[in-house]
């Protein structure tokens, strides 16, 4: 349970298309992912402009959960036979496709490392190493895959495997979907990690 001292922000009480979670229910970032999909498939997630008419696009919380789903399946497929797992992600990508892999690491129940794309092959590699990753989904583009190699070639191969970034047509389709696994963590597993920019004392991951 969250502490009750927590403040209950009052958002979307008033949306037609938006049920939030009950007030105090603990409910953790990955179990908001089914209850998004279930009691606001209809409310918009995320907008972006047609690539070609410049037309503003919705996507509803029903196609980002389940593009998600299909994230977090994949990730548990490369995860079998690797004890604790960890995913780091080191791309260039769109924002939505970029937060859908994120959502999905998040979703199967690992912890989701996000790599700046500007930090060097060396840097990559000291905080790959200090995290204990041991998957990175890498964009598919030149800069990101020389990287993710020579993050490779320092850290000794078969240390990290280097993954390809899902693409934002192959996570949104209309293909059927089964919902993962149910993951529940507890207040202090992690979700998401960060790093320091670098400039006081090195590149350092933060949890």
């Amino acid at each position: 349970m969250w502490p009750k001292h927590e403040v209950i922000t009052p958002q979307a009480v008033a949306s037609a298309t938006f049920t939030a979670p009950p007030p105090l229910s603990g409910m953790t970032y990955t179990e908001a992912i089914d209850h998004n999909h279930d009691n606001n498939g209809s409310h918009t997630h995320f907008v972006y402009a047609h690539p070609k008419t410049n037309v503003p696009v919705s996507i509803a919380w029903t196609e980002s959960a389940r593009a998600a789903w299909r994230v977090a399946h994949a990730v548990h497929a490369h995860a079998a036979g690797t004890p604790a797992a960890k995913f780091a992600i080191l791309a260039v990508s769109d924002t939505i496709s970029y937060t859908t892999v994120a959502n999905g690491i998040i979703r199967a129940g690992f912890e989701a490392f996000l790599v700046s794309h500007r930090v060097s092959a060396p840097v990559v590699a000291q905080m790959l190493q200090k995290r204990g990753t041991t998957h990175v989904f890498v964009s598919r583009d030149p800069a990101m895959q020389a990287v993710a190699k020579g993050a490779v070639e320092v850290l000794g191969e078969g240390k990290v495997k280097v993954l390809q970034m899902p693409l934002f047509e192959e996570m949104y389709t209309n293909e059927p979907v089964e919902r993962p696994p149910v993951v529940v963590p507890t207040l202090d597993d992690i979700a998401i990690v960060l790093h320091s920019s670098g400039t006081c004392d090195g590149w350092v991951p933060l949890v």
